[in-house]
């Protein structure tokens, strides 16, 4: 059983070349990146493969009164081809989110997919920041600019 479990995941294993360790656990693989700062869940499901990293906990979504637009702005955010989306689970967190069909399931384009989940789940979060700083959605060339200026 062990050994089955083990070839779910073969395709992590090279994942160290490109910066990433990953632990198995029960039915899935936490990948985290080589500074530690990043984490994502990792589960094949039926012919998918499924990674998802935490954005926010729901608790720190609701800590600023304008919490109620992130919904609105994750829509907004939702409609651009960014190569991945968002979602809220079922405790409301957020989550960055890629879905590979098994036949993508190759190393190189999974550390392809972390590096852009990043990128887009670092930018998500400054501006959510200032969604909480300012009370307002960024307009669409603001959140252009943002993307422009990585």
């Amino acid at each position: 059983m062990v050994s089955k479990e083990i070839d779910k995941f073969e395709e992590l294993k090279g994942l160290d070349r490109f910066g990433y360790s990953y632990v198995l656990k029960k039915g899935n693989a936490i990948i985290t990146n080589e500074g530690g700062t990043d984490e994502f869940n990792y589960w094949p499901l039926e012919d998918w493969v499924h990674i998802a990293q935490l954005l926010y906990m729901d608790e720190d979504l609701k800590k600023s009164k304008w919490s109620i637009l992130i919904p609105k702005f994750i829509l907004k955010l939702q409609h651009r081809c960014l190569g991945c989306r968002f979602a809220f689970d079922d405790n409301d967190n957020l989550a960055i989110v890629h879905d590979l069909h098994l036949e993508e399931k190759k190393t190189s384009k999974i550390s392809m997919t972390l590096g852009q989940m990043i990128f887009v789940g670092n930018i998500a979060i400054e501006l959510i920041e200032k969604i909480f700083s300012k009370g307002k959605i960024p307009s669409d060339d603001d959140i252009d600019m943002e993307f422009a200026k990585k």
